[in-house]
């Protein structure tokens, strides 16, 4: 549900874009006219906003979200989030011309909820994923992104133009859904065990198994309960087992400096994926298209969101099999391909091939998904060590978030100063700079349990290491009985 309100949020706010500049009168009426082709050309900062306002809030609540989950839990995150998601979505459906803030607003705080959630989500995951399926627990999130971006291009067809705010305070409903079925979720055994609540962690670790709950301690858990059989999470109650201090600015900051290096990773997989602007692009698809001379915007972002779900489900069906480095090398190059189409396609920008713009953007979201669409945060949640898993995702997560809204803001701008064609060339040249970074820093994750990967993380080892990753597998196989 979190993937799922994630993905309506991000794909419901491209097509209803030119609706709301022109209902809020954002840098309208144009010089060129009001139809959807004049919009499109125009810019503005409160039109950038109106788009970028989402990462400003998702930066602080990913920031704020990753320390919650660690010290309040996994759900409470969760529910924090669903309940300024609903808050959120109303704002923006009752944005008026005279009250334009409110749709600003609105949208600073699903940003907030997004960041919140995204965060708190991944961490759980991670924790309750058996090692062989931990790519799919987490790419499964992403799946539920593409479903979301397909509900947005359907709800905004059938709602049209006109009835945009209908279109927007469907995020609530799907927020109120999310909390319900929150109220039957169990908490993640990892995070009860690091807070000392061994026999509830215990309990929640045959429960989410579908064992029968037992009242052992949760370091015993570890080697009873089915879950904990094949499951990371269980080695990291092993490994917690004592419980943790209580959380404190102070200590959270020396947790955070006892595991910098597994950090910088995170981080740094955070800003190669923000260098992508790949966020951006997928806001701004439907005026990408309206520049590009498509007559039927609408239609071609449907096709957009159905290659987003083709995208993921590869990711999804490869991640573990083929490997996180594998996905993110094949994609980031695809991405580059597809950037230099789109140079070649406005290199008249008067009189742009709209078929290869089309095809070339198709690309890119392929590509994308393919790639750091879905892996971005499981990569991150599987680098970091349980001790700072929360905050540790909160810090990359708000870090992507704050460089996609410098994106998100200034794409526009960039078109207009430098050239749509430029543009994309200079992203391109971004995106080939992500592919050498990833070839250099990016271990591969798959298949390894999450202590394993804070001993790989916590020593500078080099990036592959299959035969690692392989005898691993065979180790997990045996031990799940399979």
């Amino acid at each position: 549900m979190t993937g799922l309100l994630l993905g309506y949020d991000l794909c419901i706010a491209g097509t209803i874009l030119t609706p709301v500049q022109r209902t809020l009168h954002l840098c309208f009426p144009c010089a060129n006219g009001t139809s959807d082709a004049a919009l499109a050309t125009c810019t503005c900062m409160e039109k950038q906003l109106a788009i970028s306002a989402v990462s400003v809030g998702a930066m602080f609540g990913a920031l704020t979200g990753g320390h919650a989950a660690d010290v309040f839990g996994r759900r409470a995150a969760l529910f924090a989030s669903d309940i300024l998601f609903a808050a959120g979505g109303l704002a923006m459906a009752m944005a008026m011309p005279h009250s334009a803030w409110l749709f600003f607003s609105g949208r600073a705080v699903v940003g907030l909820a997004l960041g919140i959630g995204g965060s708190a989500s991944s961490a759980y995951l991670a924790e309750i994923a058996p090692t062989a399926w931990r790519g799919r627990f987490l790419l499964a999130n992403e799946l539920a992104v593409c479903l979301g971006c397909l509900a947005a291009y359907f709800v905004a067809w059938l709602a049209g133009d006109a009835r945009w705010r209908w279109s927007i305070g469907v995020t609530a409903l799907i927020a109120v859904l999310q909390m319900l079925g929150l109220l039957v979720m169990h908490e993640s055994p990892t995070w009860l065990a690091s807070q000392g609540q061994a026999e509830r962690a215990s309990h929640a670790a045959g429960m989410i198994a579908g064992a029968a709950a037992t009242s052992a301690p949760a370091h015993i858990v570890t080697a009873s309960s089915s879950i904990c059989s094949s499951s990371d999470s269980c080695e990291a109650i092993a490994d917690e087992a004592t419980p943790l201090p209580s959380r404190t600015a102070v200590t959270t900051w020396q947790a955070l400096g006892a595991h910098r290096r597994p950090l910088l990773l995170a981080v740094g997989v955070a800003i190669a994926h923000a260098a992508t602007a790949a966020n951006t692009v997928l806001y701004y698809s439907r005026e990408v298209l309206q520049l590009a001379g498509v007559s039927q915007p609408l239609l071609v972002s449907a096709a957009v969101g159905l290659t987003k779900t083709f995208g993921v489900a590869i990711a999804w069906a490869l991640a573990d099999r083929a490997g996180r480095r594998m996905l993110l090398l094949t994609g980031t190059a695809m991405m580059v391909m597809a950037l230099v189409a789109m140079v070649v396609a406005f290199l008249d920008a008067t009189r742009p091939t709209s078929g290869l713009a089309v095809a070339a953007l198709l690309t890119f979201i392929l590509g994308w998904d393919v790639s750091w669409a879905g892996l971005m945060l499981t990569l991150i949640a599987e680098v970091l060590p349980q001790r700072v898993r929360g905050v540790g995702t909160g810090l990359a997560y708000a870090t992507f978030w704050a460089l996609s809204f410098v994106t998100g803001q200034f794409l526009e701008s960039a078109f207009a100063a430098l050239g749509i064609a430029q543009t994309f060339g200079l992203v391109a040249l971004l995106c080939l700079a992500v592919w050498l970074w990833t070839w250099c820093y990016v271990p591969e994750t798959a298949n390894r349990s999450l202590e394993q990967i804070a001993r790989t993380c916590g020593r500078a080892e080099t990036p592959a290491a299959p035969a690692a990753a392989a005898t691993t597998a065979t180790t997990d196989t045996v031990a799940d009985g399979k």
